[in-house]
């Protein structure tokens, strides 16, 4: 997405060509277009060219301020060349100039966790070659020298530099997103081992069981164990034992001499219902007569 001039309004160096082409309504030098002797006095284009450059060095000499020396000694005094201009390398010097300028106000804007600390990376980003290779032009004599500014290069003012050291830099954003999870990942696990160690730590300072701990159920399975020992060693040793152990026998002793009578009553109530058939029974015998 590019970036526009509207967005990036709040620059030093868009704020200063914001008022170099501002509309033009009054001009203190403006009636020096229209003296005798000036060519093209009549022509409306050049009025408006010249109206607004007599404009704008009024406003830069309101700006930044001029030696009275320098400017009224008549070798400073500017001639206007007859040689052209080289417009694509003024465009080279001035964006050289305008990161210069903006520097320390980026500087500050990159270090500024707001919805325009992106904006304004982008518009580095976005320019990023052609700072680095007109930084290299002025180091190396391309660019006339008087027009690249003093400590103002990539040592000391490289642009990588400051998108590496801002705080919406994607990669630096994104280490910051995993730290921040692997932060809260660290806090949930800590969490969740503190609530074991206070369960844990109610459960041995707790005499009540919790049957969903091991050790309880053990426990409890011993527990349960040793009294059916006990029970059994008192059944077999103690009084209580033996007497428990007498009556179970003596009910067995009458159970089986009651079985005993009642198998001898059966007995005899057999023999005797036997002799008494035989004594009644009648016999029928038969004699042959030869």
């Amino acid at each position: 997405m590019a970036v526009n001039n509207y967005i990036l309004k709040d620059l030093p160096s868009v704020e200063f060509d914001d008022k170099l082409n501002k509309d033009l309504f009054s001009c203190k030098y403006c009636s020096h277009c229209g003296k005798n002797g000036v060519t093209l006095k009549d022509e409306p284009w050049f009025k408006f060219l010249c109206y607004q450059f007599a404009r704008n060095l009024e406003t830069v000499n309101d700006i930044n301020w001029i030696n009275p020396t320098l400017s009224h000694n008549r070798y400073y005094k500017c001639q206007i060349p007859n040689d052209k201009y080289d417009f694509e390398n003024l465009a080279r010097i001035k964006k050289i100039n305008d990161y210069c300028e903006n520097y320390n106000f980026l500087k500050k804007k990159l270090n500024k966790s707001d919805h325009m600390c992106s904006i304004y990376y982008e518009y580095i980003n976005n320019n990023m070659k052609e700072y680095e290779e007109n930084f290299r032009k002025c180091s190396s004599g391309g660019i006339g020298p008087e027009y690249c500014i003093n400590n103002c290069n990539l040592d000391n003012k490289n642009p990588k530099n400051l998108l590496e050291a801002s705080v919406c830099n994607p990669t630096k954003l994104l280490q910051e997103k995993k730290d921040a999870r692997m932060r809260i990942e660290c806090e949930s696990k800590k969490s969740e081992l503190e609530t074991e160690i206070q369960r844990r730590s109610a459960l041995d300072n707790n005499p009540s069981f919790n049957f969903s701990d091991h050790r309880a159920v053990s426990l409890v399975l011993l527990s349960a164990w040793g009294i059916f020992l006990t029970i059994l060693f008192l059944y077999k040793m103690s009084p209580l034992g033996l007497w428990v152990k007498n009556i179970v026998l003596k009910k067995k002793i009458v159970g089986t001499n009651f079985d005993e009578e009642n198998e001898n009553e059966l007995l005899d109530n057999y023999s005797e219902n036997m002799n008494r058939n035989f004594n009644n029974e009648e016999y029928n015998v038969s004699y042959n007569s030869n």
